[in-house]
């Protein structure tokens, strides 16, 4: 038995049969080596347009620095000879507030062209970020979206263009109005913009969609006008909207407008108020739906239609106004699992 576990890269790469690609990436350079100090890290430059953003908890978690963990950071230069953080951003924090002056900062610097715009400075930057952390790191979704913005990527630009049009935001993304409204779950409002509702071939299709998923959102706003949440009442943080729920609303509102008929449909808009709701809240309901693929469908269902159903009995209503089986089967045989009760097998 072969015990001795060291090993070369060559020995790596044909033991595990790696296949070989020679060469290069064509029109790309090398990363220059520089070694920092003191003042020069204080002063480098963070483009919070495509960086994620500093997490104060996780750099007190790290206590006085070590520098061990002072691993080279990738920096960029622009044409004006400012540095740039690409990745290594909390690296340079720790170094900053340490105070001490006397110890090396590594840097792999990539140098932009002398006729280099900022707007082809910041494109080329968020690629190189989007690379390092997409293959070496985990990056969240938003991160994804708003380094995306950057360089022109079609499903981020939609994204921020559908945050913009509904008037939220999510950490500093989005709409940059002072009354937008703080996404809480922003994964859950990436599958409704981009699978559920992605960018039309046309701009009649698009603004259509677009139009659906305010419909949602003031639906969200009758039902919820008084929640802690929603008005922050509760905090100093921002007025904030659970982004299940806001996917749960939009289901609502296209439920209303197709599958109701003009009685049902009055009836039901007028349940969609905050009184009807104001025994629970939007925290509490969140949980209840989760996150998961059918959390629309499980609040349509749980959500609205089951204490719908339980209201219109404690209050003695009957007649052709009312949602029963026969609706919902014909519902499922016109859309499909569009509008089916995940709780239910089919």
């Amino acid at each position: 038995m072969n015990l001795n576990k060291e090993r070369t890269v060559l020995e790596i790469v044909q033991d595990k049969q790696i296949p070989i690609i020679k060469g290069t990436v064509c029109d790309t350079q090398q990363l220059e080596i520089r070694i920092l100090r003191g003042i020069a890290v204080d002063m480098l430059k963070v483009d919070t347009i495509y960086q994620r953003m500093i997490n104060p908890s996780r750099i007190k978690k790290y206590g006085i620095l070590n520098p061990q963990w002072l691993t080279a950071a990738i920096l960029a230069e622009r044409p004006d000879g400012s540095l740039w953080i690409i990745d290594g951003q909390n690296k340079a924090v720790l170094y900053s507030r340490s105070q001490v002056k006397d110890i090396d900062f590594h840097c792999l610097v990539f140098v932009h062209d002398k006729d280099s715009s900022v707007e082809e400075c910041r494109k080329i930057e968020a690629k190189i970020y989007k690379n390092i952390n997409e293959n070496l790191k985990s990056l969240s979704t938003l991160q994804k979206i708003r380094s995306g913005v950057v360089f022109g990527d079609p499903e981020s630009c939609w994204v921020e263009r559908v945050m913009v049009k509904l008037n939220l935001t999510s950490q500093g993304f989005g709409s940059q109005k002072k009354d937008a409204l703080e996404v809480l779950g922003f994964n859950q409002l990436h599958i409704m913009a981009t699978k559920e509702f992605p960018c039309g071939t046309n701009e009649l299709i698009s603004s259509e969609r677009i139009s659906k998923m305010k419909s949602g959102l003031e639906i969200y706003k009758k039902m919820w006008a008084k929640d802690p949440t929603f008005t922050n009442s509760t905090s100093k943080k921002k007025p904030s909207i659970f982004a299940n729920i806001l996917r749960g609303c939009v289901l609502v509102g296209e439920f209303n407008e197709n599958v109701l008929k003009n009685g049902q449909s009055v009836n039901f808009d007028n349940y969609l108020k905050w009184e009807n709701f104001q025994f629970t809240n939007t925290k509490l309901v969140s949980k209840m739906i989760g996150g998961d693929g059918v959390s629309a469908k499980r609040f349509l269902h749980s959500g609205v239609l089951d204490p719908y159903n339980i209201y219109n009995t404690n209050h003695g209503f009957t007649g052709a106004g009312l949602i029963g089986e026969e609706t919902l089967k014909k519902s499922l045989v016109k859309y499909g699992q569009k509008f089916s009760n995940p709780q239910v097998r089919v």
